[in-house]
Order: structure tokens, then C-alpha cells, then sequence
């Protein structure tokens, strides 16, 4: 896989873009030169900008192909459908705000016009932008006070962008399931792939987005070289240990994973079942074109195998949990698990500490919950503190807690053989949610 970066080390405003260990990206550099010095070339009305913001346009693309690199394609091979799935993903699973994407189609839809004008041969047909004629506010035109006169101008929309992506909403209220919704969701994925269960599980406690919880490593890597196995872990003196990731917008975070998120992922996942699947990996998958393709080796390590021995991809375990919510008949992603389990977290955080959940003392509170979310903004906590408040004033916060566990596994109609690892995975929930104390790996 290539990874795109830039040379800012110039005396050029133009970021030079290229591959870590290969060439110049020929087609982007000329897109930046056009940007900054030809603007006109690109779209008739396109203004100057300045370098500040010629570097966002530049990451914004670069993002995007680095994304389909990790698919291993090419950004002149992907097509709208590919970008939809995309734009989808980062919207539902990585958190993305419906403005930050227009801001980041517009870079992207740019570039693609670009190449169409200078004859790059691509496979990008994105949908034409939607004209909207708007009402001119009455200050802004002089003959709007004529009596009888209404001005209009006119805009475009971003039609990438779905709508319903631009709502407002200022808590997850609907993006939270109970602990009964949880296991019967556990149990789904554990009869589809006990590895799909697992990797919920760990974003549950983690409160990973799905781009974190897939830099999970095996054992120690440049990235993490202090990362330690179960036993390891448990032999020491700390009950955590910090995972350190890239999150959205390619920033480095870290996240703080318990002692018994290892030991859940070592005795449900790695010790029954990953040595069959690694064999799987090495003997077939790395000898199939489809390996090739996505330039994996057998040396290759992925802890996330799926029973074919194949890599679990973004876009496998985004299927399931859509089916999931098919059959289970409600509405689940694989970002449900952040918000559930940092709702849980806060509501027993403010338990533990006698913490008043209000937005007034958000400042305190947002100190404590980035820490483990990585999120910076001040508004997320807020969200957070607002969905907690209203579950609590609907009286159903205790459905929401590691507490509440389901009244009957029974009722779940489990094959015999998954009634035991059902009451594991139900005693390490509620053993994991009210043993933790973040405070201790402050």
C-alpha cells in the first residue's frame, strides 16, 4: 500500500505530494500549481487562496487517496459508488460532521474536474451540484426596499453530501442501545463470526471509532513499541495500557485500553480461534490475488482474521452490523458502540465522583472525557452530557447501563453451546464498566 505525504520544505506555496518510497503524484502537484496560479484553468469563478488554505485543499485530496489506497485501488480507477461508501463511513463511522464532508467534497470534486480538463482518463462521475435559488435578506440589496421588489440569488448545493447528514442534533439520544439490545447484537455477530463480536466488544470499551479499533496491533510496532499481550499486561503494575492511533484528518490520538479488553480479546478471540485462522492467512489468503492486489504478505501481521482467514476490512464489518440491524429489527452501527459505551462511562464516572452532569460544568467534565474519547471539541462533551441527562429524565438510563443485564439469557433462543460464552461475555461487561477507573491511568 502507498501512502501519500507532502515536501512543505520548499521555497514553492506549493506542497510537493509524494509516495513514501516512490515518486512525485505528478497529477495532484499539477492541480496545486493550477489552484494557486491558475485558478481560472480549473473553474471560471474559483478565487485566489492564500497557503493556509492551498495545504487544506492539498490534505483534503490526499486524504481521500490515501483511503482508497488502503482499499488498493487507484483514485483515477474509483468510482462514485466507491466515494459514496466513503463519504458514508466517515459520516456514520468516524463521526464526521455533514459540513466537514461538504467542505471536503468541494476539494475532492475540484481535483476531479481538473483532471476531466486536462484529459486524465478517470472513472469519477460525480453527481452535478443541486442550484438552489435562495431569498436575498432584506439588507443585503438596496431595491430590496422598494415595496413590491423580492430578490433572489442564486447557489448550489453539494449533492454528495445526503441532507440528512446537515441535521442538527445536540446529544446521541438515538445512537445509544440498551444492555438487552447489546448482547442480543453480541450474540448475532458471534453466530455470524466470533471475531465481528469481539471487535464490537472492544469498541464498546474503548470507545474507538472503527478506523481506531483496526490499528489494534499484534505485538509491539513502531507506532506502539510498548504494546503488550495479556499476560504481559497482567503481570505488571498497571491495569492499562495506551494504544496510539491515527484518527480522522490523519492527527495522531491515544486511547487508553484495559486490562480487561485484553483479556477479553486473548480468551474469546486469539487463544480458541486465532492460530486456525493465521494458518488460513499464510497457507491461502496470501496466495490469493486478492492478497496480491492489496500487496499483503505472508509476514504480514492482522489480528482481526475472519474465519476464512482473511483480514477483516471497514467495509465487512460495517455489512454485518447493517444486516444485524436487519434481523435484530434495530437501528446499530459500529459507531453505536462509542456512543453506547462512553454514555455508560460518563453516567458511572459522575456516580463514582458525585459529578453533576450539566452542561454548565462541561469545562471540568470535557478534561476528563477527551482524555479517552480523543475528541477536542468542548461541543462533543456537551452532547454526551445532554444524552445522559435525557435518558435519565425518560427513566430509562438503567437500560443503558452495564447493570442492566438482560432478565433472561434464555430468552435470547442461543444454541447450547453459546449459553456459556454468553455469560462470560455478560459477567466481563459489567465487571469491565464498573471496575474502571480512568483517574488511575491519568
Amino acid at each position: 500500500m502507498r501512502v501519500l505525504e507532502f515536501n512543505r520544505n520548499t521555497p514553492c506555496v506549493v506542497p510537493i505530494p509524494y509516495y513514501v518510497g516512490g515518486g512525485i503524484e505528478e497529477n495532484l502537484l499539477s492541480f496545486l500549481v493550477a489552484r494557486n496560479a491558475y485558478p481560472d484553468q480549473i473553474k471560471s469563478e474559483l478565487k485566489d487562496v492564500g497557503a493556509s488554505r492551498l495545504d487544506d485543499i492539498a490534505g483534503h485530496i490526499s486524504f481521500l487517496i490515501n483511503i482508497f489506497e488502503q482499499e488498493g485501488i487507484s483514485y483515477l480507477e474509483a468510482t462514485y459508488e466507491t466515494l459514496s461508501q466513503v463519504i458514508k463511513s466517515l459520516y456514520e463511522d468516524e463521526e464526521w460532521k455533514g459540513s466537514s464532508l461538504i467542505i471536503y467534497a468541494g476539494s475532492w470534486r475540484l481535483f476531479y474536474t481538473y483532471l476531466t480538463k486536462i484529459n486524465v482518463s478517470h472513472n469519477m462521475v460525480m453527481p452535478k451540484k443541486l442550484k438552489v435559488s435562495s431569498k436575498a435578506k432584506k439588507d443585503d440589496q438596496f431595491l430590496s426596499h422598494t415595496p413590491g421588489s423580492i430578490n433572489y440569488y442564486d447557489n448550489e448545493r453539494e449533492t454528495m453530501v445526503p441532507t440528512e447528514y446537515l441535521i442538527f442534533s445536540d446529544d446521541y439520544r438515538e445512537k445509544v442501545i440498551s444492555m438487552d439490545q447489546w448482547f442480543e447484537l453480541y450474540s448475532y455477530l458471534y453466530e455470524e463470526d466470533p471475531v465481528y463480536a469481539i471487535l464490537a466488544a472492544t469498541m464498546l470499551q474503548t470507545f474507538l471509532r472503527i478506523g481506531g479499533v483496526f490499528q489494534f496491533p499484534m505485538a509491539p510496532t513502531k507506532q506502539n513499541p510498548k504494546w503488550k499481550r495479556y499476560a504481559q499486561l497482567k503481570q505488571g503494575s498497571k491495569s492499562f495500557q495506551e494504544l496510539n492511533y491515527i484518527k480522522k484528518g490523519q492527527r495522531r490520538a491515544k486511547c487508553l485500553v484495559h486490562l480487561c479488553t485484553m483479556e477479553l480479546i486473548e480468551n474469546e478471540y486469539m487463544t480458541p480461534f486465532y492460530d486456525e485462522r493465521r494458518s488460513l492467512y499464510e497457507n491461502k489468503y496470501a496466495k490469493s490475488k486478492h492478497a496480491k492486489n492489496k500487496a499483503r504478505a505472508v509476514k504480514d501481521k492482522f489480528l482481526w482474521l475472519n474465519k476464512n482467514g482473511t483480514p477483516v476490512s471497514k467495509k465487512e464489518l460495517q455489512a454485518v452490523f447493517i444486516k444485524a440491524s436487519e434481523v435484530l429489527g434495530f437501528d446499530v452501527t459500529a459507531h453505536s458502540m462509542r456512543h453506547t459505551g462512553a454514555t455508560q462511562l460518563l453516567w458511572l464516572y459522575s456516580e463514582q465522583h458525585k459529578i453533576t452532569l450539566d452542561v454548565k460544568q462541561s469545562s471540568s467534565i470535557h478534561v476528563w472525557l477527551k482524555k479517552q474519547l480523543g475528541h477536542a471539541s468542548i461541543e462533543t462533551t456537551e452532547h454526551y452530557i445532554r444524552t445522559v441527562n435525557r435518558l435519565e429524565s425518560e427513566d430509562v438510563i438503567a437500560e443503558m447501563l452495564p447493570v442492566a443485564l438482560p432478565a433472561s439469557i434464555e430468552k435470547m433462543n442461543l444454541p447450547d453451546e453459546y449459553l456459556v460464552i454468553m455469560e462470560r461475555a455478560i459477567k466481563q461487561n459489567e465487571i469491565f464498566f464498573r471496575g474502571i477507573d480512568y483517574d488511575e491511568a491519568a
